[in-house]
């Protein structure tokens, strides 16, 4: 629309002068962008009340207001420490992101446990259990004294 003319971030980064001064020049002697501008500073300043005029009765407004209306209440005021800090939400989301990890833990070490051998239906593990009951059974007789 012939506003303002794009300068490449690379041409400023690299230092290249003779591009950004190419540039300036353009948009300084062309007379679209001289056009342009005209056109957008009449629009500034075809307003029904001045910008200052409009910011000072807001001003005003907020000075007779009683208790300063909400839009000057801000909701911070009004909050927990630790919502002011978003304790409550790092405690949400390490908790979301917590019961997936400890779930996904507790798999893959029950299924270690179970490719192992050591399962509750490994019928060796059961085997092994009471082998070692019979062992503490036969050394511990009641008719022999231990040495």
């Amino acid at each position: 629309q012939g506003r303002a003319k794009r300068i490449p971030a690379d041409t400023l980064v690299k230092g290249d002068a003779d591009g950004f001064k190419a540039a300036l020049m353009d948009v300084l002697t062309h007379e679209s962008y001289q056009e342009a501008a005209a056109v957008i500073s009449k629009r500034l300043r075809a307003v029904a009340r001045p910008y200052t005029q409009v910011a000072a009765d807001w001003v005003e407004y907020a000075a007779a207001v009683k208790d300063h209306g909400p839009f000057l209440n801000p909701h911070k005021l009004h909050q927990y420490w630790y919502q002011q800090v978003m304790l409550d939400v790092v405690l949400f989301f390490a908790a979301v992101v917590a019961v997936p990890v400890l779930l996904l833990w507790r798999g893959v070490r029950r299924l270690r446990w179970i490719v192992a051998g050591r399962g509750p239906s490994s019928k060796s593990n059961v085997f092994a259990q009471a082998g070692v009951v019979a062992q503490v059974r036969l050394a511990a007789s009641p008719g022999k004294k231990a040495a």
